[in-house]
């Protein structure tokens, strides 16, 4: 297959010089580049001021050039820098936003597909060119180049994108329905660890609200100021230490602070209204913290009325409220996402 030589446009790097009447002199410093069977010459200052991958790759000592029969490496098209597992339309898409033509910038046309963004991303990503990075993640996340839900997953992980991990599967959440996909389906795009999250969301938000998902199960987990009494419908526990580890267990500060081992069962009653009930003993709520039965005694009275259910099961209460989807997809993913913040994420304004 033969090879295609490519050239791109820059800025020059401009110099002292000593000749007289002659303040500076103009000189192109390049590199050439294999990707495949591609070669590429292009100026050298973009790739080292841009990305510290490439700044210490350049600052390594070179070996004696005279014992090397075509030069030092990347000098000569003999001797290119071989970038091994990468392709060709990606490193063209990277060289376009990297070298832009200058009346293209002046005139306002710079302009990048889809697909050359998602390239542009993919290799600044990889080699540390942050600025290009940045500026790949705002522009897909335009309207103009919007991505489907599952693309926000798919490139929220492969480049590390938490924002896009969480809005794709929140979409999704949403998208629960007659257009939303199945759960067989729905495995098949994501995985069927992330389906069974999504599906479980799917099931707090239409079914249960103000549950979240506790990932060392997964069970389903909230505060406990959801849990209302079956006799007065109140609240049905205080504000009290959990006994275990004597942290406080906040009925009024929204945050998840018990899980359920055992799913809630859903019951009708004489109204025909479905409630979700849940065991409130040591086998059927436990603190998020240190796995205990919060409170005491093992078979609690409500705080309000004194009623001690005969079954040790009171009904799940509270309401979804603004971010309760994000919230619970946050909660769900949490390493994940953590994981690619601690990576350097970078958190691009919607």
């Amino acid at each position: 297959m033969g090879e295609t030589q490519v050239h791109a446009s820059a800025a020059l790097l401009i110099e002292h010089s000593s000749e007289p009447g002659s303040q500076f002199c103009i000189s192109w410093d390049t590199v050439i580049f294999k990707v495949e069977d591609g070669l590429f010459r292009v100026p050298l200052h973009g790739f080292i001021q841009s990305s510290d991958v490439f700044a210490a790759m350049f600052s390594l000592p070179k070996g004696d050039e005279s014992k090397q029969e075509d030069g030092t490496e990347g000098h000569s098209a003999a001797n290119p820098i071989v970038l091994e597992g990468y392709l060709k339309e990606d490193f063209l898409a990277l060289l376009k936003v990297l070298y832009p033509m200058f009346s293209d910038v002046m005139a306002g046309r710079f302009k990048m597909t889809k697909t050359e963004w998602i390239s542009a991303l993919k290799l600044s990503t990889v080699w540390g060119i942050h600025e290009i990075r940045q500026w790949a993640i705002k522009e897909l996340s335009s309207s103009v180049s919007a991505l489907t839900s599952l693309e926000k997953i798919e490139y929220g992980r492969a480049h590390k994108v938490s924002k896009w991990l969480v809005e794709g599967i929140s979409a999704i959440v949403i998208e629960d329905g007659p257009e939303g996909l199945s759960a067989r389906d729905l495995a098949r795009k994501v995985g069927i660890e992330t389906a069974y999250q999504i599906m479980t969301i799917r099931a707090c938000r239409l079914g249960i609200p103000g549950l979240s998902v506790h990932g060392g199960g997964p069970h389903l987990s909230g505060n406990i100021g959801l849990i209302q009494c079956p006799s007065c419908s109140s609240t049905f526990f205080g504000d009290a230490p959990c006994w275990g580890c004597k942290r406080n267990v906040s009925v009024t500060d929204g945050s998840i602070n018990v899980f359920f081992p055992t799913a809630p069962e859903l019951r009708g009653d004489s109204n025909g209204d479905v409630k979700a009930w849940v065991k409130i003993d040591p086998s059927g709520m436990k603190c998020v913290k240190c796995a205990k039965h919060p409170p005491q005694p093992s078979h609690p009275p409500c705080s309000a009325c004194g009623y001690i259910p005969p079954n040790d099961t009171a009904v799940l209460g509270g309401a979804t409220g603004e971010g309760f989807i994000d919230r619970m997809v946050r909660e769900a993913f949490k390493e994940e996402i953590d994981e690619y913040e601690m990576a350097g994420d970078i958190h691009v304004e919607s």
